[in-house]
């Protein structure tokens, strides 16, 4: 992964956290900064590759998380 892909990732997933309720914006934004800042030294491509894709299915559970627990309008 490339400094660039990481930064895109970066964006993406902070980007994601806009579809949070208010409250929870501001945990998984720390939450999100703080992973970059413990992985930012690894440099094994097999581990950045499982990081990239855990990070992204990370962040789709806890958009689907917060969706299900949003009340139903019909």
């Amino acid at each position: 992964m490339t400094a660039g892909q990481a930064r895109a990732l970066y964006r993406q997933l902070f980007r994601k956290t806009r579809d949070l309720p208010r409250q929870a914006q501001h945990y998984y934004r720390n939450s999100i900064r703080s992973g970059f800042v413990a992985h930012s030294d690894e440099d094994d491509p097999e581990v950045l590759q499982r990081i990239y894709e855990q990070s992204l299915r990370d962040a789709d559970w806890i958009l689907d998380k917060y969706k299900s627990q949003q009340p139903q309008h019909k």
